[in-house]
């Protein structure tokens, strides 16, 4: 080696302090021209025009044949520098090891962007995560003294550390000691299995820590298998996650980008390694990539390419004089230098367009339990259930109490709801009891909350979007006599201020650990949906499903979903039979936990899954679900409980042996199928299977089942180009279409009539509410089931079986052409009746013919411009002094006008709807 290429390869301390601002820009340019691979300038290492950096070169431009790389070069290039030394995937961890698991989370800040290529480490930082998320206080933070002057180029312009800060620290010799034994520390005695956390450490850290280690011949402790690149995980969720959610895209995938993004904060002292550590800490935990956490590890084999590296390394590295004085490129060679570059660059091409792959290969088991083509032939599930059936309860589903006890509308709403009743009763009155207002707390029993509730299902039925306040006033278009008779406005509003279900004084505090704000609701959630699951016994199939319920205002865990119609609100996950009957509800409180600890170390949607299906374990039942909670995971782990799965799958979550893509998909046509099958044994070393079907619509459907057979075939209508057409389909995809919507039904049911206060903020109020709706939902479906086809009832609606309670629970409505008389009880003079006066209002019931717009319309067309009416119109409005249906004046319409304008005018009005009505009612009882 020259003395040309030694003083440019390793500059001296006081050459690199005197290097100015316009030198450093200058160098930029000079290094953004010159190739990486030959150092010739016109080019880089990724262009056509360099000979060397294509493969079978067989010399460079300059003429020169290439100089050979010595193989001790190759196997430490190879190992530990440049390029990760981690590609093989880890098999995904089970449950007691991932309660094991501490995450070494690190960063590094070097002299340069190649262990092998002269830089070295001079900050070292770790912080320790334990299994649950939880952050260690102990941290370690060392700055290092290199062997090569710190250039005042690149590296000190990301990390300012400059040589005069490190002078008088330790080399990486004794701080690699320490941290070693920093990390045996937190070995938990051996028995913690470590995980290797960095960001970008694929292609940086890794590589760069273990070339390092090998340099001065140090091996990481034999507990840390795993490692975990965060930059991925980020990748994925900014190319496939965010667009797919209809969330705003990061601008790009920076540390500090992504830390602002998913955490919300600022990242203070970019580019110090503590800093940079803690901030990395936070990102991981975050909500979108802390479930990711055991889907992304990689094997480590650090500690065997280190031995190598140290077996290959060239003597005469032992002092840090002796290694100032060698150039770093003859010690490890040019050429494995630009082999670990290219391998790097490919790696980072591959990082985008494979991450799905990686990703998929950790989703599900090994894809060797995969047989391609192989059909599923399916299992009894029905034959095991009515077995069950017979064996535990000894008899059949469906309703479980007598038909007699749930045949009339307000027991089955008693049978559903009594013991919520009395849980709010008294929680109310506990809580009223203790409130210092200005009127005295009356005690309310259960007659008087049903006549609260009678009004709150009153307004929702005339589904009334205005404040309570407006419901009681005298005004006539405003109020309604019926509940005011009923209830005055200011108990309603004390028992609505005072309305808890819930012992507040035993509420955690929301600094401890079991702290939910679901506890609000969970006491009286429990106590409806027990009652509920004891009253109806699930068929054979299960439908679970998400729900958004509407809400604004401040809430810790309100989400946005893009795909549901009220977009904001509390997200619920429900699980239902076939028939819309609601079993069980889990509200989604965010950070917050809402499952068991023995769940948690399932991702997400299992654990909603397996806390929903608790209590139908060992039932061999069916759960249908889509593609938001369907894997292999979740199919496995529902076969552990005696339970099956069968829903639609993203085809990201199975190998890509097995999927059926868009062009495939083309090449079978529509209505073509592939099967597939994967195979595995259970605890007790039984082989089972899970069948896949690949089925071509529009576009492909993967339905995942461990129940059907996956060769039974049906056949669906589809409209095409050509008319309606017939085409193939697996009977699996049928059962599922005719089993999955159990939790649509109840929505529609709930929400075509669904109670609400408007102008009232507390969240749980509204959770309430919902939960007095779903109980009216069951409660209508146990009454219909009950009665026979015959049964006077039985062609009853939703609406008008709310309007039966309703009128039940307040003895004062009655219709509004009969008005009953004044009380004589002393009451003020604004809770008095007025008297009827020429008002509209609102018809209880069918449309009526209006009889000003029928009269004139028999006798003369008349033009609608003048006001009046062309054909008779149906109305919902009559006069309340008349007893007439009359259209209204904010129709645009004159009717009402006309009929008010004379008496004599008004007075054959009337008279023509008298004879009318007696024409009707002849005709009617002659029939």
């Amino acid at each position: 080696m020259d003395s040309e290429t030694a003083s440019t390869a390793s500059p001296t301390f006081e050459a690199a302090l005197e290097v100015t601002p316009a030198e450093l820009v200058a160098a930029k340019r000079k290094r953004a021209s010159t190739c990486g691979a030959c150092g010739a300038s016109g080019h880089n290492r990724r262009s056509r025009k360099c000979p060397r950096a294509n493969a079978g070169a067989a010399a460079d431009h300059h003429g020169q044949e290439p100089s050979p790389v010595p193989a001790t070069a190759v196997t430490s290039a190879g190992s530990a520098a440049g390029q990760p030394v981690v590609r093989e995937p880890a098999q995904r961890l089970s449950s007691a090891a991932l309660r094991q698991t501490r995450y070494f989370v690190f960063d590094l800040e070097t002299t340069g962007f190649r262990g092998n290529g002269g830089g070295e480490i001079v900050q070292v930082a770790v912080n320790v995560v334990e299994a649950d998320g939880t952050l260690l206080e102990d941290s370690f933070n060392q700055l290092v003294r290199p062997r090569v002057p710190i250039s005042r180029g690149d590296s000190w312009l990301v990390h300012h550390i400059s040589d005069e800060m490190v002078a008088d620290k330790a080399g990486f010799a004794e701080v690699g000691a320490r941290l070693l034994e920093f990390l045996g520390r937190h070995s938990n005695g051996g028995s913690a299995i470590g995980v290797l956390v960095a960001y970008n450490g694929n292609a940086f850290d890794f590589p760069f820590l273990a070339h390092e280690l090998s340099k001065h011949k140090l091996s990481l402790p034999p507990f840390i298998r795993y490692t975990l690149d965060v930059l991925p995980m980020c990748r994925e969720y900014a190319n496939n996650v965010a667009p797919a959610s209809g969330l705003p895209i990061p601008a790009d995938t920076k540390l500090a980008t992504m830390y602002h993004y998913m955490v919300g904060s600022t990242l203070d002292r970019a580019h110090d390694a503590l800093a940079d550590t803690r901030a990395l800490v936070e990102l991981l935990r975050s909500k979108w990539l802390w479930p990711l956490r055991s889907r992304s590890l990689y094997l480590l084999d650090v500690n065997e390419k280190c031995s190598d590296a140290v077996a290959a390394e060239p003597a005469g590295h032992d002092t840090d004089e002796e290694m100032e004085e060698e150039d770093p490129t003859e010690a490890v060679g040019v050429e494995a230098v630009e082999i670990d570059e290219e391998a790097d660059d490919q790696l980072d091409e591959e990082a985008d367009d494979d991450v799905d792959d990686d990703m998929e290969q950790v989703a599900a088991p090994a894809p060797d339990g995969w047989l391609l083509n192989t059909p599923f032939a399916g299992v009894d599930a029905d034959g095991a259930f009515e077995t069950w059936l017979a064996a535990e309860r000894g008899r059949r589903f469906g309703l479980q109490y007598h038909p007699e006890s749930v045949n009339t509308p307000e027991k089955a709403f008693k049978v559903v709801y009594g013991e919520a009743l009395n849980l709010i009763v008294h929680y109310t009155n506990q809580y009223g009891a203790d409130q210092d207002g200005s009127v005295a707390w009356r005690p309310l029993d259960k007659k008087e909350l049903l006549t609260w509730l009678g009004i709150c299902s009153l307004a929702a039925v005339q589904r009334r979007s205005d404040p309570p306040s407006k419901w009681f006033s005298t005004d006539p278009a405003l109020g309604f006599w019926g509940i005011r008779r009923s209830m005055s406005a200011r108990r309603f509003m004390q028992i609505l201020g005072a309305l808890h279900v819930c012992d507040l004084e035993q509420q955690p505090s929301r600094d401890s650990e079991s702290y939910t704000p679901l506890y609000k609701v969970q006491e009286y959630f429990d106590v409806l949906f027990e009652k509920a699951r004891e009253v109806y016994v699930p068929g054979q199939q299960l439908s679970l499903d998400e729900t958004l319920m509407r809400a604004f205002g401040r809430i810790g865990f309100k989400v946005r979903v893009v795909t549901k119609a009220a977009r904001y609100g509390i997200k619920l996950y429900v699980v239902t039979c076939a028939s819309g009957y609601v079993l069980d509800v889990l509200p989604y409180c965010g950070k917050y936990k809402s499952v068991s600890e023995e769940l948690e170390v399932f991702k997400p949607t299992v654990q909603v899954v397996l806390h929903l299906c608790r209590h139908y374990e060992n039932s061999h039942r069916t759960v249908y679900t889509d593609r938001f909670y369907t894997g292999v995971e979740l199919a496995l782990e529902l076969r552990k409980r005696g339970l099956h799965l069968v829903g639609t799958v993203q085809a990201s979550r199975v190998p890509k042996p097995v999927r059926l893509s868009k062009a495939a998909g083309k090449a079978l046509g529509r209505g073509g199928s592939q099967h597939h099958l994967f195979r595995y044994q259970n605890a007790a070393a039984e082989q089972q299977e899970i069948g896949l079907v690949c089925w071509m619509d529009k576009k492909p459907v993967h339905v995942l089942t461990t129940h059907h057979d996956t060769t039974s075939m049906g056949t669906c209508m589809r409209r095409t180009v050509d008319g309606t057409q017939e085409f193939p389909r697996p009977t699996v995809v049928g059962h599922y279409n005719d089993y999955m919507g159990g939790v649509d039904i109840a929505d529609q049911r709930r929400l075509h009539i669904e109670t609400r206060i408007h102008g009232l903020h507390r969240w749980w109020i509204r959770l309430f509410f919902y939960g007095f709706d779903v109980a009216l939902c069951n409660a209508f479906r146990l009454f219909k089931s009950s009665i026979p086809a015959t049964h006077r009832d039985a062609n009853m609606t939703y609406c008008e079986f709310r309007l039966h309670l309703c009128k039940q629970w307040l003895p004062h409505l009655q219709p509004l052409q009969a008005p009953p008389h004044a009380s004589t009880s002393r009451r003020s003079s604004t809770d008095s009746d007025p008297p009827p006066q020429h008002l509209p209002v609102r018809i209880d019931g069918y449309l009526l013919r209006c009889i000003v717009c029928a009269k004139w319309c028999k006798k003369r067309p008349i033009h609608s411009q003048s006001g009046k009416c062309t054909r008779p119109h149906m109305v919902t409005t009559k006069c309340q002094a008349c007893g007439v249906p009359v259209c209204a004046p904010r129709t645009g319409r004159h009717c009402f006008t006309m009929l008010h304008e004379d008496e004599r005018i008004r007075a054959l009005y009337l008279n023509d709807a008298e004879v009318r009505r007696t024409k009707t009612t002849i005709k009617s009882n002659k029939t």
